[in-house]
């Protein structure tokens, strides 16, 4: 995934991003949740996808509990609240509906995070919108420099000073951000007379990238047209139809339906399908030598 041309693969991340963001079926959300959660896997490991999951699966369960408790409408009562409140099922089901949108959501994020990088995105904007691109690349680079940055600044702070009691950590984390605060001050100046130098904003701005139009990026991008195609076909004949309140209306697994389905299962198993392949090529490759 990550060696095909960033045109398609921004693609691939705006649809799916579009379908589980506004398809709210437990069909749709299942499959995108489970294709992301792959997907993830496949270009992370099993290691980054867990570091995800630690914080994912707690904002879920946040999610259909406040949901269930803040909101009474519904027909159907599971139990009544000391105050005479009714948790419904209807509203435990929508919460968790929108649960698994949010975790699918931020882990496609966490997907195209690991694939479109900055210098893909520079190289897909950079000719129509070079300083927005270089505000976003920047952007996207100087995020983790301050975070190691904090940390290093943290660690120093408490291997010099010694401080113990329970004011200890609220001091060295004032220390650490104002250090870190005066390090990105002084990093902005560099980069501003450096870009300077290099003569930014004088004449017409010039880009280089690598990205490379091949067969794969043909054959990824017909396959996603025809399975994105589809998918919307069933989406927009009702396979995708739900319905919460006042009670619970779903699509039914019709052969219709189903077909839907299995072509949207299909999209969202593209990039563990890519990543599988390369894989298995890399294994065949080093057998040989």
């Amino acid at each position: 995934m990550r060696a095909l041309h960033c045109a398609v693969s921004c693609a691939f991340f705006a649809l799916v991003l579009i379908v589980t963001m506004l398809v709210l079926h437990p069909a749709y959300l299942l499959i995108s949740l489970i294709g992301a959660a792959g997907s993830l896997a496949a270009l992370t490991g099993l290691h980054g996808l867990g570091q995800r999951l630690k914080w994912v699966l707690p904002l879920m369960l946040l999610t259909v509990f406040f949901n269930a408790a803040f909101q009474h409408r519904g027909v159907t009562a599971l139990f009544y609240l000391h105050n005479g409140n009714a948790v419904t099922l209807e509203s435990t089901v929508f919460g968790l509906c929108a649960a698994t949108m949010l975790a699918a959501a931020v882990l496609w994020c966490g997907c195209m995070h690991q694939v479109l990088t900055s210098d893909k995105l520079m190289a897909l904007t950079g000719w129509l919108l070079p300083s927005i691109s270089l505000l976003l690349s920047m952007a996207l680079r100087m995020v983790p420099r301050v975070l190691r940055c904090l940390k290093e600044t943290y660690d120093a702070q408490k291997a010099m000073d010694g401080l113990t009691g329970p004011l200890a950590v609220p001091r060295r984390c004032v220390r650490a951000l104002s250090g870190t605060v005066s390090w990105m001050l002084e990093h902005a100046v560099v980069t501003a007379d450096s870009m300077k130098a290099r003569g930014y904003g004088v004449g017409r701005r010039t880009h280089f990238h690598r990205e490379t139009w091949g067969q794969s990026e043909t054959l990824f991008g017909l396959t996603l047209l025809v399975l994105a195609g589809l998918t919307l076909l069933g989406i927009f004949s009702g396979s995708g139809t739900e319905v919460f309140y006042p009670s619970l209306q779903f699509s039914p697994p019709t052969m219709k339906n189903l077909a839907a389905w299995c072509c949207w299962a299909l999209t969202c198993a593209l990039p563990m399908l890519i990543e599988g392949k390369e894989a298995l090529q890399w294994r065949r490759s080093g057998s040989t030598i």
